[in-house]
Parts: structure tokens; C-alpha cells; sequence
């Protein structure tokens, strides 16, 4: 078994513990707070990945899907985030656990293009590191906001690590009835 294959169920295994022991964990200090999940993907290399916020699942693309994480053939097959039917906003200077309701400033700040997340656009999610040839999160600080209209309820996501085509993020929901 090579390197890459046993770190990869190393890395599962560790995601899987931890999401365990944090199985529980809300953010916040009062009873209105919201859960926090870890969610590890199986390999976009094999498959896209479309997931649904609301019910914390990957899903078919022909239901409702809030983001999809694909890779690009025309761009050396990296990994990329195209949003769904969202208003998203990106916070770079606040904490995931400070964020408890939507930013006052988030309609201001809301992107108007989707597709912007992918590899060398303006806020890709995933880089490559051309020195040492590896795929990672490019801003593991950033927050995104994003907010489903349709439904009246909005998510705080942070992507946390890529490896061989794993991705682990962690989300929370911010907002009903927003």
C-alpha cells in the first residue's frame, strides 16, 4: 500500500474520531446556539459532490443543492466550489465561532458571481503548490456565509483540509426564517 493510500485512511480515521467526540459540540454559550458538524467527503477525484445544507447530506444534482465541489478537466483537474442558488458573502477577518447571526453588512457584501470559487479565480478555495505538488485549502481562515433565500435560512462554512482528494469542512446554521 503506497504513502498516500495509508495517510488517506489515516486521515479518515482521525476525521472519523473526531467527528465522534465532537458529535455533540455547539457553538456558543446559550440554548439558541447551533451545532457544529465536520463533514469529511468521500474522493471528488471519483465523483462530484453535491451537498445540501439543510439536511447535511450529499445528494443527487437533481435535488437542492446549496454548493458542489467538482474538478475541472480543462484546468488540470482541480477541485473547485461552484455555489448553488445562494447569496454568499466572505468574511476574512471575523472567527467561525463569532459568527452567531448574519453579518449587518452581508448584503453589501454578497458576491454576485458563483463561480469565482474554482481554481486561479479570484477566491479559489483549493490551490496547488507548484514546489512541493500539492492541492490544499488556499484561505483555511475564511468564512463563507451563505444564504438560502428559497428556504429563509442561511450557513456559516469553513474548509478546513484537502487531502488526495478528501475535503473536510465544518458548517453551522446561523439563521431561520431570515
Amino acid at each position: 500500500m503506497n504513502n498516500t493510500i495509508k495517510m488517506s485512511i489515516l486521515f479518515c480515521l482521525i476525521t472519523i474520531i473526531n467527528i465522534c467526540c465532537d458529535k455533540n459540540k455547539t457553538t456558543g454559550s446559550d440554548e439558541s446556539s447551533t451545532q457544529e458538524i465536520i463533514f469529511t467527503t468521500s474522493n471528488v477525484n471519483l465523483k462530484d459532490i453535491y451537498f445540501n445544507l439543510i439536511d447535511g447530506v450529499v445528494i443527487d444534482q437533481s435535488n437542492q443543492w446549496h454548493f458542489v465541489i467538482n474538478t475541472d478537466s480543462s484546468n488540470y483537474n482541480m477541485p473547485g466550489i461552484l455555489m448553488g442558488n445562494v447569496s454568499i458573502a466572505i468574511y476574512t477577518e471575523l472567527e467561525f465561532n463569532e459568527i452567531i447571526d448574519i453579518p449587518s453588512t452581508f448584503n453589501e457584501d454578497s458576491l454576485i458571481e458563483k463561480d469565482v470559487f474554482r481554481y486561479e479565480q479570484e477566491h479559489e478555495v483549493f490551490s496547488y503548490n507548484m514546489e512541493i505538488h500539492k492541492v490544499s485549502v488556499s484561505n483555511p481562515g475564511y468564512i463563507y456565509i451563505l444564504k438560502d433565500a428559497e428556504n429563509g435560512i442561511a450557513f456559516k462554512i469553513q474548509f478546513l483540509d484537502y487531502i488526495s482528494g478528501i475535503i473536510v469542512f465544518k458548517y453551522s446554521l446561523i439563521c431561520e426564517d431570515c
